[in-house]
This record gives structure tokens, C-alpha cells and sequence, in this order.
């Protein structure tokens, strides 16, 4: 990545950080109102969008890092796996809804938190990860041929 690659994908980490804190808004629905039917479906509608933007943006980075034969088929896959995991994810938080959490919302939006916060435990791997980028022979530092 150059440096306008990398302000890029800062920008849309910052939109990312945006719709997170959308989602606090929705979830401050989560106590029931007056106001929470009139507010919760439009909201669920521009939250639902925004986050598929942001996911998207992230999958196609992730592709722009492949090889260039190989970015279609990466996409793919990751796309693949994001709704894969998407969908366990609210069969399990269903599940802990009903079974284990007795109808609270409460606990399940810890155990989102917390899930969450273990994310942030990825974020030195990430560093390593471009620390120990290796250029092959023969190509520019920017991943373009050399010549």
C-alpha cells in the first residue's frame, strides 16, 4: 500500500467507527418508549446500509491485496465467509437470547461488547503482519514491477 492507499483505508476505518456508534443509537432503543417504533426502522434501514458499505469497502481491500488473478476468488470467499459467520452469529445470539440470557437483552448486548472488545486484541497482529511484508525480488516497495 502507498500512502493514499493507507489514508484511505484510515478514512474508512473512521466511517467504520461511525457506524459503531450508530449502532449505540440503535441499541439505546433497546428500552422500550414511545418514540422507539418511530425511530427504530428507519434507523435499522441506514445502519443496515452504512454497515454493508463499510463491509464491502473492507472485502474489496482485503481483494485489492491479492494478487491480481486471484482478487475476484478472494472476494468471493471472504464475502462467503462473512455471511457464513453472519448467519451463526444470530443463530447463537438467538439462542443465547431464548436459552441462556431468559428473554434479557441486557446480557446479550455484554457479550456483544465484550466480543467486540476482542477484536481490539488483533490490532498488534496487524502491525506485524505489514512490519513483515516481504517484497519479492525485482517489484517496488508500492507492489507495482520494477522498471
Amino acid at each position: 500500500f502507498n500512502s493514499v492507499e493507507w489514508y484511505r483505508a484510515r478514512r474508512r476505518l473512521e466511517a467504520a467507527r461511525h457506524v459503531a456508534d450508530a449502532r449505540t443509537v440503535y441499541l439505546a432503543l433497546a428500552q422500550p418508549n414511545e418514540y422507539a417504533a418511530i425511530i427504530a426502522i428507519p434507523l435499522n434501514i441506514f445502519v443496515g446500509l452504512v454497515a454493508q458499505i463499510g463491509t464491502l469497502t473492507i472485502l474489496t481491500m482485503a481483494a485489492s491485496a491479492c494478487p491480481p488473478k486471484a482478487a475476484g476468488f478472494a472476494f468471493a470467499v471472504l464475502m462467503s465467509l462473512y455471511n457464513g459467520v453472519e448467519q451463526f452469529s444470530a443463530i447463537i445470539g438467538s439462542q443465547l437470547y431464548e436459552h441462556v440470557f431468559e428473554r434479557q437483552l441486557a446480557p446479550l448486548l455484554w457479550v456483544a461488547a465484550a466480543s467486540f472488545m476482542l477484536c481490539f486484541a488483533l490490532v498488534p497482529m496487524l502491525r506485524r503482519l505489514q512490519n513483515d511484508a516481504v517484497v519479492p525480488q525485482g517489484a517496488a516497495a508500492d507492489g507495482s514491477p520494477a522498471g
